[in-house]
């Protein structure tokens, strides 16, 4: 029973087999797709060194001429440019009087003037003037450029000059000229200068009193007066002025402690300084005892006169005093003020001035 049950499972595994291997067969006979055709890589081959040493020259080459191009060009910007021949530019011929001038010389007018020309080789200039003391054939001149000048008589009424330029062939064939006025002032007058005269100098004597007393206020005083000279006063000196002092009023009969009190002075004037020394005389200046006070020196002033206080040594609050003015005219003026708390003293000022004047 088990060998016709293997047997059969045998003849059917075996048909099973057939089966499959008819139908795998079938389906190899069937006609597959030709695979591509691929070439595999091929390998390229290595340069050779002689390649590398090619490369190498092309760059070193290429280098050097890009050093030198850069090197051309930053020279260039440094090189100043070449001048140009201006006259291939300018006409081939050209005259031009640039500038004149004329002043007056030892009796003549001297023109001089500046000249320019250009023309073809060999050719030259001439510069004639009008009017000319010279006679000789005028210069010739082969630069392009000069400076001619020449004299004209100054008796000449006429004050223009005709001054002319021309261009000559070396055979001294003219081929161009030109003119231009130059204008001279008329002749100059003769200067006459007028011999020096110094002033004469003399020496005046002029008295003068001066009354000084209170005029405003309380205790103060001011006042002016002019005097006359016959020329310009250039300095004055006083040798010996005097003052005298009256303390009281004409209507009253107070004496004050200053009444008359007097002393001289000594001065010196002129139009930039001015001083005094003032010399009180032996005199109950305090109002208590007699005392001789030393002489005073005041600058700024031709006249200072302290009056009597009773602080007189201690301090100044009553005087009179004087200054000039207008030296270097004719007329002297004499400025005077006047301080005193009393108010009521008068004082007499004489003097002789002895004045430089320039008549």
């Amino acid at each position: 029973m088990k060998k016709g049950v293997r047997m059969l499972r045998d003849y059917t595994s075996h048909t099973s087999r057939k089966k499959y291997i008819s139908k795998v067969k079938k389906k190899s006979s069937t006609k597959k797709p030709a695979a591509p055709n691929i070439t595999p890589p091929q390998h390229l081959s290595h340069p050779s060194p002689h390649h590398h040493l090619f490369i190498k020259f092309i760059t070193f080459l290429a280098a050097l001429i890009l050093t030198f191009f850069v090197i051309y060009i930053f020279y260039s910007s440094f090189t100043p440019p070449k001048s140009v021949d201006i006259s291939e530019s300018q006409p081939t011929t050209y005259l031009d009087i640039i500038g004149l001038t004329c002043a007056y010389e030892q009796n003549d007018y001297r023109i001089c003037g500046n000249f320019a020309w250009i023309g073809a080789e060999g050719s030259y200039a001439r510069v004639t003037f009008a009017d000319s003391e010279d006679t000789a054939t005028p210069q010739k001149y082969s630069s392009r450029q000069f400076t001619h000048c020449q004299n004209v008589d100054a008796e000449e009424t006429t004050q223009y000059h005709n001054v002319q330029l021309s261009l000559h062939t070396p055979g001294g064939t003219l081929i161009k000229d030109i003119n231009k006025f130059v204008t001279c002032a008329g002749k100059p007058k003769p200067i006459v200068k007028k011999p020096f005269t110094a002033p004469k100098s003399q020496t005046i004597l002029q008295k003068s009193q001066l009354y000084a007393y209170k005029t405003a206020g309380k205790s103060d005083g001011f006042g002016s007066y002019d005097i006359k000279f016959p020329g310009k006063a250039q300095s004055c000196v006083i040798e010996d002025g005097t003052f005298h002092i009256k303390d009281k009023q004409l209507q009253e009969s107070f004496v004050g402690i200053c009444h008359n009190a007097q002393g001289t002075f000594t001065s010196y004037a002129d139009q930039y300084q001015q001083y005094t020394t003032t010399d009180p005389s032996f005199f109950t200046w305090d109002g208590i005892s007699k005392q001789d006070p030393l002489p005073v020196f005041y600058d700024g002033y031709f006249s200072h006169i302290k009056l009597c206080d009773e602080g007189y040594s201690q301090k100044e609050r009553n005087y009179v005093r004087a200054k000039m003015t207008g030296f270097g005219t004719d007329v002297i003026t004499v400025d005077w003020e006047y301080k005193d708390i009393t108010g009521k003293r008068r004082i007499d000022v004489l003097f002789a001035l002895e004045c430089d004047v320039n008549v």
